[in-house]
């Protein structure tokens, strides 16, 4: 959790620490990154840390912040112009991801960051949104979403059907973001994932 005394922190010292943040995340990788390390070059106390977050992965999340909020409007934005089309909707999700990352130049930021997202242990690895946020988020979708075109309907099946695409988005986003691969390679990558799900494997 994020607490109220990060907020209130006098910006130079905010600004302080997410540098250092970044820089360390940057530096190794998620699990490996340091907090002590985060600290001293932040010029602040351990004990300080622990009563702006709870664990490192909130620190995490600060980072993406505003990646997040650019998403809920990307989100919202996808799904009304292309009329309750889960799949247009990943696939805009996708291309705003790598627009965001080359505009304020963290690639190496957000591919540290991106592989941390795979995690599932929330004291190891960050999750991202907050619980109230994800929620918020899931019933918008739910409520969008054009069920008509899919084999799919009730809220349970189209849970499932959300969880899928986020794991092909997560991994074509690490692919897209590592010096292994090009983008417009992961961008093929992931549509055609995204036609595997959609129209499935099986012969007619």
């Amino acid at each position: 959790m994020i607490k109220s005394t990060f907020y209130n922190l006098p910006q130079e010292k905010k600004n302080r620490l997410i540098c250092a943040a970044k820089k360390e995340f940057i530096r190794t990788s998620y699990n490996e990154a340091s907090i002590n390390r985060i600290i001293k070059d932040a010029q602040i106390s351990r004990g300080s840390f622990y009563t702006y977050f709870d664990v490192k992965s909130d620190l995490a999340r600060c980072l993406m912040d505003e990646y997040f909020k650019i998403i809920e409007n990307q989100i919202q934005d996808a799904l009304k112009q292309g009329n309750g089309d889960i799949f247009s909707m990943f696939t805009q999700l996708f291309d705003i991801t790598l627009e965001y990352t080359e505009f304020k130049n963290d690639v190496e930021l957000f591919h540290s960051l991106f592989r941390a997202m795979r995690s599932t242990s929330e004291s190891e690895g960050p999750i991202m949104y907050h619980e109230e946020t994800k929620n918020k988020h899931l019933s918008y979708i739910l409520g969008k979403i054009d069920r008509k075109k899919l084999a799919v309907s009730s809220d349970d099946e189209l849970k499932d059907l959300l969880e899928l695409l986020v794991v092909a988005l997560k991994q074509s986003l690490g692919k897209a973001l590592s010096k292994n691969s090009t983008k417009e390679v992961a961008r093929q990558s992931f549509l055609y994932k995204l036609n595997m799900i959609q129209n499935g494997v099986l012969k007619p």
